[in-house]
């Protein structure tokens, strides 16, 4: 498997930056699930919004380096 995409497939660095940004998105989501539905403190909803959001902004650069 090469580096680059080709006519018969993608590259690994392109499914390498595709499961990536998948596989954060899963976590994501259920993050945002857990920080919403089931912490009650507000502190503790505070920490996991930020690392939420921290996260969000990593896939937003992988899915640029990926255009």
């Amino acid at each position: 498997m090469s580096l680059r995409n080709t006519t018969d497939g993608w590259g690994w660095l392109a499914r390498l930056f595709h499961w990536s940004i998948g596989g954060i998105i899963i976590f994501l989501l259920g993050l945002g699930f857990y920080t919403a539905e089931i912490v009650t403190d507000v502190f503790e909803q505070f920490g996991l919004v930020q690392i939420h959001k921290s996260w969000g902004f990593t896939v937003f650069v992988l899915a640029c380096l990926r255009v």
